[in-house]
């Protein structure tokens, strides 16, 4: 596998796409049910989280020694994949409980790139202000969704697809800071 810093498009990359993919699968699949309807999609929803989990520690384990802010990635892998077996197999039986569940997923996941854009600025990393910013989107996002009047002003479909577009942009930017995330070995 070569991961120099000159190789263009990375497999990396192209994982992280597809886990971004999974994402924008789950928000559309929200922001077409209906919000009364939405509890019977929880195991569908589920399932994107769990892809988008298991492609970060995939990503860490692939490539661990030369991406910088690789515990990160494994951190939010983890706590994604673990919160994702919640409603991918235990299912969600009331729908007040949906938008809470993806805020306190939301919230994880802004906390640990708040976390991580600090480390890679201490690092001098290019692009670590991307991470502020979807990390500090994920911490509004996921505060929000447990607020009520926001669930009622604009429908918990509409609130758990807006995570998942937040957090598929996540993937986005991870894609665009990619090769400076990258140690170069041949210096």
């Amino acid at each position: 596998m070569n991961n120099s810093l000159g190789s263009g498009w990375n497999r990396v990359q192209t994982e992280w796409v597809i886990g971004g993919l999974a994402l924008i699968v789950g928000a559309v699949v929200a922001i077409i049910t209906p919000n009364e309807k939405l509890v019977s999609v929880t195991a569908y929803l589920g399932a994107c989280m769990l892809i988008a989990g298991i492609i970060n520690i995939f990503v860490y384990i692939q490539n661990k020694n030369p991406l910088m802010g690789a515990h990160w990635i494994i951190a939010d892998g983890l706590s994604t994949a673990f919160l994702a077996l919640f409603p991918l197999f235990n299912g969600v039986s009331h729908s007040v409980l949906i938008p809470f569940f993806f805020g306190v997923w939301e919230l994880f996941s802004g906390v640990i790139k708040i976390v991580e854009c600090i480390e890679l600025q201490d690092y001098k990393i290019r692009g670590w202000h991307w991470f502020a910013a979807i990390g500090s989107a994920e911490l509004f996002s996921g505060i929000s969704s447990m607020l009520k009047p926001v669930d009622d002003l604009i429908g918990i479909h509409v609130v758990v697809a807006i995570i998942m577009i937040i957090q598929a942009l996540g993937f986005v930017f991870k894609i665009a800071v990619f090769r400076h995330l990258m140690h170069n070995k041949s210096k």
